[in-house]
């Protein structure tokens, strides 16, 4: 689910790359290189808030434990 959510997070930045490619080539090509930094850090980093996240938003039935 996670691999997901950062797959959807990098699309979504490269779009905005997209729509602004009309801009001059050489930010247009920092946009994308940001794009993939920002999508590096999440997967490098963003495990443990994302499973914290998602401990506080799950609601697991009766019995209370959350299984990720």
């Amino acid at each position: 689910m996670k691999e997901s959510c950062d797959d959807d997070f990098r699309s979504c930045l490269r779009r905005i790359c997209k729509r602004n490619s009309n801009v001059l080539k050489e930010a247009n090509d920092a946009c994308k290189s940001f794009a993939d930094g920002m999508y590096a850090g999440v997967m490098a980093l963003g495990c443990k808030p994302y499973r914290d996240s998602q401990k506080q938003a799950c609601d697991c039935g009766d019995s209370g434990k959350i299984d990720l």
